[in-house]
């Protein structure tokens, strides 16, 4: 089953959307392709200062739709969604690109 996590973090604006089975899974796919770059975050730990707010399908898809591009339906954005992997990042910061 799919479940869907949003990270923000209180130092800074970054954001993630991360679908997973479980938010241990969701923690590590943050972990490893969000924070992983910042190796200062990783020796000072601030990477466990992340709040987790686990969704609702309805409330992720609303954030995915939100998303949409000028070019892209809003069909084409929900099969986007749906057929992502199980489990990696839907949404994330324009600033962590």
């Amino acid at each position: 089953m799919r479940k869907y996590f949003e990270y923000t973090r209180e130092e800074n604006e970054y954001y993630a959307l991360i679908k997973a089975e479980t938010k241990k899974q969701a923690d590590f796919i943050y972990w490893r392709d969000v924070v992983k770059r910042e190796e200062e975050f990783a020796r000072t730990g601030l990477m466990k200062e992340f709040i987790t707010t686990e969704l609702t399908e309805q409330k992720a898809l609303k954030l995915f739709m939100s998303s949409l591009q000028e070019y892209e339906t809003e069909e084409e954005i929900k099969q986007d969604f749906y057929n992502a992997d199980n489990e990696g990042i839907l949404l994330l910061d324009i600033d962590l690109i």
